[in-house]
Order: structure tokens, then sequence, then C-alpha cells
């Protein structure tokens, strides 16, 4: 049932209004905004070329800071080629070293993508649910913020050769913060907002996804090579730089596609709504509920 105190959003409305006038009834609109979902588009797009450069990136780092470990005395050129140029394989005794160097970034990789994935199952339990209560900017800009000190954090660890343990500091606030995941949800929610619900809605979910593919293969490409030619610093340095741009893109210029004068609801129901969501008919809630989750 929808909120009476908020009117349906209009064509002719402007697209960036006011916080006190923005009177979108997630879920149902009639026409499509056309410069909203450009603007959602191109914060995705931002989004994926920082998730893009940093995989390549990290792999290829951590490979670099163990062979360092377990081949002191080799010459690096200054940590700017890819793990396959830092090791020259002589011996079979340096082939096993290099199946350790792997062994050893491999888990790492993993326990960091770990300290990430599991805080964030149970961080988007809640904010899936309260995006229809603190508005789809609070899911953008609670995501941002996480995503913003795991690459601050790398930046850091590897202009100043830290400890490797220092990105668990990084990887652990992106998944309290919901990490990627957070960040599509919000988009997918704000484009279904902005959008009818038939077939537009889907061409419109495409087009959003789109944006955030093309920069994903874009650059993860382009990292390969930045690297190789700039070393590990400045694609971390870009990384971070398309984060804040991202976050000031968010803070400037979305706007809010839902009220945020209803009542709150208790973590407790924000949980079973969620259940209830992915299980269709395993839970029935009474809970008042409106928008789309």
């Amino acid at each position: 049932m929808e909120d009476e105190n908020i009117n349906q959003g209009r064509e002719t409305e402007p697209l960036i209004k006011d916080v006190g006038d923005q009177n979108i009834v997630p879920g149902n609109h009639q026409t499509t905004q056309i410069g909203r979902l450009l603007l959602v588009s191109l914060i995705l797009f931002l989004h994926g070329g920082s998730s893009a450069i940093h995989s390549p990136l990290m792999s290829q780092y951590l490979y670099l800071r163990y062979s360092q470990q377990y081949f002191p005395n080799s010459t690096y050129p200054e940590r700017k080629t890819s793990h396959g140029q830092c090791v020259v394989n002589n011996t079979a005794a340096d082939s096993d070293l290099q199946d350790e160097v792997q062994r050893d970034a491999t888990n790492l990789n993993m326990q960091l993508t770990l300290a990430t994935s599991i805080p964030a199952i149970f961080t988007n339990l809640f904010l899936g649910a309260y995006s229809d209560y603190f508005g789809r900017r609070f899911l953008f800009m609670t995501m941002l913020v996480g995503r913003i000190t795991r690459d601050l954090t790398t930046v850091a660890t590897i202009a100043w050769n830290l400890d490797l343990r220092y990105f668990f500091i990084g990887y652990g606030a992106d998944g309290l913060c919901g990490s990627s995941f957070t960040f599509y949800l919000a988009g997918y929610a704000f484009t279904a907002d902005i959008t009818p619900p038939a077939k537009v809605r889907t061409v419109a979910l495409a087009v959003v996804d789109a944006a955030r593919g093309i920069a994903e293969i874009s650059l993860h490409i382009a990292t390969g090579y930045l690297i190789q030619i700039n070393g590990y610093l400045y694609p971390s340095v870009g990384m971070a730089a398309l984060t804040m741009l991202d976050l000031l893109v968010v803070v400037t210029l979305l706007p809010e596609t839902v009220k945020r004068n209803r009542a709150c609801i208790s973590p407790i129901a924000a949980v079973k709504m969620c259940l209830v969501f992915i299980l269709e008919k395993g839970l029935q809630v009474t809970v008042p509920y409106s928008g789309s989750v």
C-alpha cells in the first residue's frame, strides 16, 4: 500500500530537487526518467572501473610481495613488472619456491575475499530492507565509504611497502559496508524507482548493467599495461580516485527517490522481510511495507 504522504513523480519535474521535495513512489513511476538513468549508469560505470583495476592489481601485487620474500636476492625492476617476469626459473628448487609463492598469494587473496564477503552477507540482510526507509543514496554512500577505506589502505600498503596484513583493515571495512553487493542493490533499486513496471524497466536495467560491464572490461585490460609501464602505485591511486569521484557524484548529483519520513521497522523484521523475498513462501511476516526491494 502506498504511503499517503508521497505523491507520484512527474516527468516535468526538475532532475535535482531539494530534499524536502523528493516525492517519487518507489517502483511506481509511469515514465522513464532518462537523466536519472544516465546518472546511475555513470555511477555504476565508475564503480565498475574501480573494481576492474583492483582485481588484477591485487593478484599481481600479492604474487610480487611473496616473490620478494622467497627470492630476496633476485633483481626486481622496482615493482614494475607482472608476476610472469618477476623471477626466472633456473632450477627445480626455484620452481618449488615459485609454487609456494603462488600458493601463499592465492591463500591470502582468498582470505581477503572472505574478509569482505562474510560481513557483507549479514550487512546486506539489513541494508536491503532498510533501503526503502533510509533511501537509495544511503546505500550508495554507505558502500562507497567502505570501498574508499579499502582503496586508501591498498594505496598506503603499496606506497610504503607495509605488511600485507594491513589489507584486512580495508577489506573488512568494505565488507561491513556491504561491498559491491550493496552497490548493485542500490543501482538496480534506483533504476526500478524511475522506470515503469513494464518492458522498459528490463531495458533500463540492461543499460545500467552494460555501463558497469563496459568499464570492467576496458579497464581490466588496461590495468595490465599500466602495471607493466608504471608499476603498482599509479593504478592503485587511479582506483581510489575513481571511487572518490563516484562518491562525489552520489553526494552532489544523485537525487533521492524514496521519502524518508516513514516509521522504521525493527532489525528482526528487516531480516524476516529479506527472507520472505528470497524464499517467497517460506515465511509469513505482517509488517507495514511499501516500495520495491
